[in-house]
């Protein structure tokens, strides 16, 4: 079992009304969690051009994920991967208010306050969009994907994208990160390079070229399963 996870439900990934809003961010020094000098501009972490605003919410995801600094001599693919797991053991994927009927934004800030301030969870689109900012402003090129979800499904089938998912530049490879898949949520990345399976802390998972897409699966049981599919290009 995955007991070092919360518990998640899992759901089929619907597209949220509110489309994200764009982001910019420049490092102009060190990377020490402590005290993160960034330029924001129209960025996010409620930063209204305010670095220590920004570096302030960024420590506060930090501790959130149970840590309360990350040292820049240990970045790059070490850090990537306590980002991801430590995501899955926090934050947990939650589709209440879309049961409810509540309207969801991915304006940043409301994403912040709702799974920092308010300590919800939330699903693909606002957890990967906040994920995807915090890497972003600790120096990692980040591209957000969009994926078709196969999950219960055959692999090829026709399916929309309804999925987030993140394409992370370190140690001068891509690895794929995505913390919003319910409960087959990844607690490691993936080397996008390698269709061999992959391990992670809980089941292992591997990327297969399928046409002009890669899909992602996860071994559950001996199984491979397909979770969803996705080519390269930017979509949000």
């Amino acid at each position: 079992s995955r007991s070092a996870r919360v518990s998640r439900s899992t759901s089929t990934h619907g597209v949220p009304p509110i489309a994200p809003s764009s982001a910019t961010i420049r490092m102009r020094s060190s990377l020490g969690l402590s005290a993160i000098p960034i330029c924001c501009g129209r960025w996010t972490f409620r930063s209204h051009g305010r670095g220590g605003q920004c570096a302030k919410d960024l420590r506060r995801l930090v501790r959130r994920h149970g840590r309360q600094r990350v040292d820049d001599e240990r970045w790059k693919i070490d850090c990537l991967s306590r980002f991801e797991r430590q995501n899955a053991l926090a934050i947990p994927f939650e589709n209440l208010d879309a049961l409810m009927g509540t309207r969801i934004s991915l304006e940043p800030a409301d994403v912040e306050r709702k799974l920092l301030r308010q300590r919800r969870g939330g699903w693909c689109f606002e957890q990967n969009l906040l994920l995807g900012n915090a890497l972003r402003a600790l120096g990692f090129p980040v591209v957000d994907l969009a994926a078709r979800v196969v999950w219960g499904r055959t692999a090829d089938m026709v399916a929309p994208r309804t999925h987030r998912v993140l394409r992370v530049r370190a140690a001068e490879r891509d690895w794929i990160v995505d913390v919003g898949f319910g409960g087959q949520t990844l607690t490691g990345v993936l080397d996008l390079a390698v269709e061999g399976a992959q391990p992670t802390p809980h089941e292992p998972f591997r990327l297969r070229q399928l046409g002009e897409e890669r899909l992602m699966e996860t071994q559950v049981r001996g199984e491979w399963l397909p979770m969803f599919r996705f080519d390269l290009h930017p979509q949000l």
